[in-house]
């Protein structure tokens, strides 16, 4: 007998099939790995992406805004500043309304303002919010809740053509401004004899709210109907700046 004829024959071949086996475990350990490593960094990508047209799509809105807006309600700064809020904070958190671009050319008649969408379903046959409902304009562009009134008034801004409006929602009214005019909406209607007599009579002698008080008011218009009165009057416009440069990019001002 030779030296070696007792040797395992296939010795060698179960070497390299154990070596064979940890290389593969080795390379599947690495490409799983590798797929971890890919699958992380294609998210962290992804919500880069997201991220990054979010903030393009909202520059371009308020590109648009500070091209075409102008003015706002008159009485948009002292409801803001009841709201503890003021005029810079509420523009920076409008955002668009969906297919606010369409409302440009092609009004809907889905394009209903924050006033519409808080008209209880039960309440939208009185003919006075009807009235109000019919008459929004289309050209809703964005808007944004200021106060949610779980504790106080509802407040919110909207933008509507070239103006910043506002609109309140308290206990037995609702306040909306619209191009210059403002829209009080009593929940309980006024005496027949004091309706009859309220135009052109100044707003503090119908109604007291310390966002009307002493504004020197004067009525234009009021109608009765199911149950509530809708008093007109002229709120007025101011001039508007708004916070961002021409690529919708917000301004800073003063130094760190």
């Amino acid at each position: 007998m030779t030296l070696g004829d007792d040797a395992d024959p296939y010795a060698e071949d179960g070497e390299d099939s154990r070596w064979m086996k940890e290389r593969s475990e080795a390379m599947s350990v690495a490409a799983a790995e590798k797929a971890v490593a890919a699958r992380q960094r294609a998210l962290r990508e992804a919500i880069a992406i997201d991220r990054f047209v979010i903030d393009f799509r909202l520059a371009s809105f308020r590109a648009f805004l500070r091209a075409t807006v102008h003015s706002m309600s008159a009485l948009a700064a002292d409801v803001l500043e009841f709201a503890e809020c003021d005029v810079k904070t509420a523009l920076n958190a409008v955002r668009p309304v969906r297919h606010w671009l369409k409302n440009i050319s092609a009004p809907s008649s889905s394009s209903h303002g924050l006033i519409g969408r808080r008209i209880p379903r039960s309440k939208r046959e009185d003919p006075v919010r009807i009235e109000l409902w019919r008459a929004e304009p289309y050209d809703l562009r964005g808007d944004a809740i200021i106060q949610e009134g779980a504790l106080s008034d509802y407040v919110a801004v909207s933008i509507f053509g070239s103006s910043l409006e506002v609109y309140v929602h308290g206990a037995g009214f609702r306040l909306v401004t619209r191009a210059g005019t403002a829209h009080l909406i009593l929940d309980s209607a006024l005496p027949a004899t004091l309706a009859a007599a309220c135009q052109g009579r100044a707003l503090d002698d119908i109604v007291e709210h310390p966002l009307l008080r002493g504004r020197g008011i004067v009525v234009s218009e009021i109608k009765q109907s199911g149950g509530g009165s809708l008093v007109v009057f002229r709120g007025g416009e101011s001039p508007l700046k708004l916070p961002w440069d021409s690529d919708g990019h917000r301004i800073v001002t003063g130094t760190a």
